[in-house]
């Protein structure tokens, strides 16, 4: 892994193809159909992109490991909350309205009755559960876990997260614990080590090819047999998505896919409200025909909130604060 400062480029790279993944699942599901191919993709990539994205978060959560007195504790939680439940809450505020107004066209109408689940988690705009589960994951560490019970605590949410997968509870915290606590064991790893050589250790043919089969028998078995096969799907299908960003990296598209993960929190904010407009004119008003329709909603919802970002967003010290939870 090359680093730029304190950035490791692998992972902004990585943190680009995962969000792009997240856009294009949910552009898939705008449209009603029934054609295998988007059913088998959209399978597919629900099987490990949000794995994915709470391993690259406990990748880059290492100053969990830095934070020993309780006042240490206490103010990384409070930065946390800044970071993660401020935009969760501001975005799910501004998308009641939005939702209620479009009632007429969404998949699922809003009930405003319900607004008070917005504090349980339970958002108007679903892709925002996100930031509020990653937050609870973050306190817990921050209260509980040090440097040396990072091994026990990784064993121990290994077995909590396959028992969620196996016993189908829906608790997402249970479900993704284990895979940030896994990006944060990694992150050790490299620190503690030269990260060349724990890349090239991890980086061999063998461990990629055995990466594939572990992510295609986990699909496979995970539909037929027991949804705790898709625990090999989730860890094979983010290895091979590093390895990936890795082979990204050193070639003319990196700067892109870099770009995409550094705004990667803007992407997953703002895109939503978009797909939902674009889905209103290309579906609903101009009728166009659904492959037209997902590549719009897919296009546009990917690089329009870059743009926004970039544009307005970014350069607003009092937006930065509230969409980002970024200090101005």
């Amino acid at each position: 892994m090359q680093t730029i400062g304190k950035r490791y480029t692998q992972i902004d790279i990585c943190r680009g193809f995962g969000i792009a993944l997240v856009v294009l699942g949910h552009a898939l599901k705008q449209v009603p159909t029934e054609n295998s191919v988007v059913v088998a993709l959209i399978a597919v990539i629900y099987s490990f992109h949000m794995p994915l994205f709470f391993v690259l978060a406990g990748f880059t959560a290492h100053q969990l490991l830095c934070v020993n007195k309780l006042a240490e504790r206490m103010d990384y939680i409070k930065k946390r909350s800044k970071r993660l439940l401020l935009p969760y809450f501001i975005m799910s505020a501004i998308y009641i309205p939005l939702k209620m107004m479009m009632s007429a066209y969404a998949i699922r109408p809003y009930d405003f009755s319900q607004a008070w689940r917005i504090l349980i988690g339970d958002s108007p705009d679903t892709l925002l559960w996100f930031l509020y589960v990653l937050f609870l994951i973050n306190v817990l560490c921050a209260i509980f876990l040090t440097r040396k019970r990072m091994s026990v605590f990784l064993a121990c949410s290994f077995i909590i997260t396959l028992l969620t997968y196996t016993m189908k509870w829906e608790l997402k915290l249970t479900r993704h614990l284990f895979f940030f606590l896994l990006g944060l064991y990694g992150r050790v790893l490299v620190e503690e080590k030269s990260q060349i050589s724990v890349w090239k250790r991890w980086n061999r043919g063998s461990v990629i090819a055995a990466a594939c089969v572990a992510f295609c028998v986990g699909n496979v078995l995970g539909k037929h047999l027991s949804d705790a096969w898709f625990l090999l799907t989730a860890l094979g299908g983010s290895y091979l998505a590093l390895v990936a960003s890795g082979w990204i990296m050193n070639r003319r598209s990196g700067r892109f896919w870099m770009t995409l993960g550094k705004y990667s929190m803007d992407i997953y904010l703002f895109s939503d409200p978009v797909m939902i407009a674009v889905r209103l004119i290309a579906w609903n008003i101009l009728r166009l025909s659904a492959t037209i329709c997902i590549i719009l909603c897919f296009l546009s919802s990917l690089l329009l909130p870059v743009f926004i970002s970039w544009a307005i967003v970014r350069r607003v010290s009092l937006f930065r604060k509230l969409f980002l939870g970024m200090d101005g």
